[in-house]
């Protein structure tokens, strides 16, 4: 093992310099709110990947040979870390030990997602303080901390829909939902940032994505129009998870929450900073709501003008239940 150490830091030293980039440091995301300030730090798929990738290469071929075993896994991890720890120093202009706490986090939670990506969301989520004070890295003088993988790879609208539903259904996509690629990933994003100040409900991760979209968009009734038309369909997507594909309760207020955004917004209700919508959305008095009946119809509607009528065959649900749950969304 000592001669593979010493391989590993010639070999890693390397590799970190090839993917260094001269730019400058980038600002933290650093949001004050009423009750915490809360640190975020984002690497993207792109990022993980590419860091995931050079990590293997940089293995000794002997070790790339035993793919996914145990050793191979943990010799990835100890490059993968030390490679991340780097980037994240050029990044936000961490120190050394902070760096490596936060690389490590990272490593745990998302280099099995980055390394063996075969879906839009695979290692899109994020770590929140909770988690982070669990490794006993967390200075109590110091912010909240939240750490987020954010989708960014170019997954076309396609693969997003079968992730939510399921990747064999032959799908009927109308020429807008074709373009909807990008807007997935930001509402992918967007709701994992809302996890970083409503901690783990879906529900109001979602209404956060949603309203902050339709801030976002208000200047331009084009783009607002199609915003609103873009929630819609997601939230079919979520309410065919929740209603057909039996997803966890945590995810079952998904669509009823992006309904409850649009109709306060539609009502006046605005949010220009993060503060307001935490403000708004952990307030005691918040009510994700039901679904109106009009609104339930529309998607059940959605839904089906969507997939094959086999999606909604409850034997064929059930048999595909019983054999493979594995491309199930859970951001």
């Amino acid at each position: 093992m000592k001669t593979l150490a010493k391989s590993f830091k010639g070999l890693f030293a390397t590799a970190a310099l090839a993917l260094s980039a001269p730019a400058l440091a980038q600002e933290r995301d650093v949001v004050q709110t009423d009750q915490q300030t809360v640190e975020i730090y984002s690497i993207s798929q792109t990022e993980g990947q590419n860091l995931a990738r050079a990590a293997r290469e940089t293995l000794p071929r002997r070790l790339r040979k035993k793919y996914n075993t145990t050793r191979y896994n943990r010799a990835l991890e100890r490059v993968f870390r030390d490679m991340l720890q780097v980037r994240l120093i050029e990044k936000y202009d961490l120190t050394n030990k902070r760096a490596f706490q936060i690389s490590k986090i990272y490593t745990d939670s998302y280099l099995h997602d980055w390394h063996y990506q075969t879906t839009p969301i695979d290692g899109v989520h994020t770590v929140i303080s909770d988690y982070f004070n669990s490794y006993g890295v967390h200075d109590q003088s110091m912010n909240n901390v939240c750490l987020v993988g954010t989708a960014d790879s170019a997954f076309p609208a396609q693969m997003w829909m079968s992730t939510f539903t399921h990747p064999s259904y032959l799908m009927q996509i109308t020429p807008e939902q074709q373009t909807y690629t990008p807007d997935f990933e930001r509402l992918a994003g967007l709701h994992e940032r809302g996890h970083c100040f409503v901690g783990e409900s879906e529900g109001k991760a979602d209404y956060w994505a949603a309203a902050t979209l339709l801030n976002q968009e208000h200047k331009n009734s084009d783009d607002l129009d199609r915003t609103v038309r873009f929630l819609e369909f997601f939230a079919a997507l979520r309410y065919y998870n929740s209603e057909y594909n039996g997803l966890s309760a945590n995810h079952a207020t998904a669509e009823q929450a992006i309904y409850r955004a649009i109709r306060d917004y539609n009502n006046g209700i605005r949010f220009q900073l993060d503060r307001e919508l935490e403000r708004f959305v952990n307030a005691d008095s918040f009510v994700i709501g039901d679904l109106q009946s009009r609104e339930k119809d529309t998607l059940e509607s959605t839904i089906r003008a969507l997939l094959p009528e086999k999606a909604f065959d409850p034997t064929h649900l059930r048999s595909i239940r019983e054999k493979n749950m594995s491309w199930m969304l859970n951001i």
